[in-house]
């Protein structure tokens, strides 16, 4: 595997990466919204 291969599926691997935290935060907010307004 030549280096500009690896530097594809670094970047790659770094977009799923940060979609995942993205998905994982939306919905952590989403839990934390809805619990605040179950509450009042």
């Amino acid at each position: 595997m030549s280096g500009s291969e690896f530097q594809w599926l670094a970047v790659i691997f770094g977009m799923l990466t940060g979609l995942g935290v993205t998905r994982l935060l939306t919905a952590v907010a989403a839990t934390l919204r809805s619990r605040a307004t179950s509450r009042s």
